[in-house]
């Protein structure tokens, strides 16, 4: 499962996540999750 994946899973069950929870999900450093987070939201993914 892909990254964007997980994170959207868990946006469904908990309705929002923080940069935090995504560096633990994604198994990234806090920076690195800043960054997908980012780049998903400029495809408007998120």
């Amino acid at each position: 499962m892909g990254e964007l994946e997980k994170i959207l899973i868990m946006i469904n069950r908990w309705g929002y996540l923080n940069t935090e929870q995504v560096a633990l999900l994604t198994q990234k450093s806090f920076i690195s999750a800043k960054r997908i987070l980012e780049r998903n939201i400029k495809k408007r993914f998120l």
